[in-house]
């Protein structure tokens, strides 16, 4: 996964600068519900996940995802303002989106 949203970045021209990595999409989704941070999971793990923990996950729906990715968070009032930035980034405000996102519900 990883492999591929830093060949999904060098198309345009960035470069991601992940702080950690983490092994499974559990861990991911359970730092996002810690406040830790945010992550890039497949929905299928997103949607586990929110089940048992307290996560907003938001489907990223590009022509470039093999899989459908959700970016995950404790939850949309919560963010840091550097998370808030990122969901601002990725949602497009400014100058036009990166990624298309969704609120799931269910």
């Amino acid at each position: 996964m990883q492999d591929h949203l830093d060949a999904q970045a060098a198309r345009i021209g960035l470069r991601l600068r992940p702080r950690i990595r983490l092994r499974g999409f559990d861990d991911i989704c359970r730092m996002a519900s810690a406040g830790a941070g945010v992550g890039i999971v497949p929905e299928t793990a997103a949607r586990r996940c929110r089940k048992s923990m307290q996560i907003s996950v938001k489907r990223l729906a590009e022509d470039w995802a093999v899989r459908r990715l959700s970016l995950c968070t404790r939850s949309d009032t919560e963010l840091t303002p550097l998370a808030q930035s990122l969901l601002e980034h990725l949602e497009g405000e400014g100058e036009g989106p990166v990624f298309t996102l969704t609120k799931y519900k269910g």
